[in-house]
């Protein structure tokens, strides 16, 4: 199935995110996502977005890249048509939480095309598999950004557990949030 659309709404009642995807097909795929799956997704794949970058570039060089893509798709246009709700629910009407969440890099379909792959885990044994191009994967950080800040959630940042080993990564998610209510 191909992806049309995303949308992404803070459910302050519940505090998590209502994650909704339509395709070509007409189907319509309902998440609930967690402070924790979120701000993973954010960490994890910003840092994928500046490692593929990294093959091209030096690390200074691919974090501006990185952020210069950002901040070109914030000034284009993300008010597109309104989300179109799906004449089928593969997965039933309610949405789904979450439980956790792999990111990686995924094979392109086509030549110079950046594919990034997000696994949402649903259960034991049940996860979907999102294949996303590089700009819709930007476009869903800055919605997801968007609903983190809505939320008071913070921000996930990456840091190496040990210095010595490049391999370990582990995210870091803050406490507490400066605003209060």
């Amino acid at each position: 199935m191909s992806i049309k659309q995303l949308n992404a709404t803070y459910l302050l009642q519940e505090d998590r995110i209502l994650f909704r995807i339509n395709t070509e097909e007409k189907a319509e795929f309902g998440f609930l996502l967690t402070r924790r799956v979120t701000l993973f997704i954010l960490a994890a794949s910003g840092h994928l977005v500046e490692k593929q970058l990294e093959q091209k570039h030096d690390p200074e060089t691919a974090k501006a890249v990185a952020d210069f893509e950002q901040k070109n798709l914030v000034s284009s246009n993300l008010n597109g048509p309104e989300f179109e709700a799906g004449e089928s629910f593969p997965l039933g009407n309610a949405p789904i939480l979450v439980l956790d969440v792999t990111c990686g890099i995924a094979e392109a379909e086509a030549p110079n095309e950046q594919q990034f792959s997000i696994d949402l885990v649903l259960g034991k044994d049940q996860s979907i598999n999102l294949k996303l191009p590089k700009p819709m994967l930007i476009a869903l950080r800055l919605l997801l950004e968007n609903l983190c800040d809505q939320a008071s959630w913070g921000r996930a940042v990456i840091t190496s557990s040990a210095p010595e080993t490049s391999g370990t990564i582990s995210v870091d998610t803050p406490s507490s949030s400066s605003t209060i209510h």
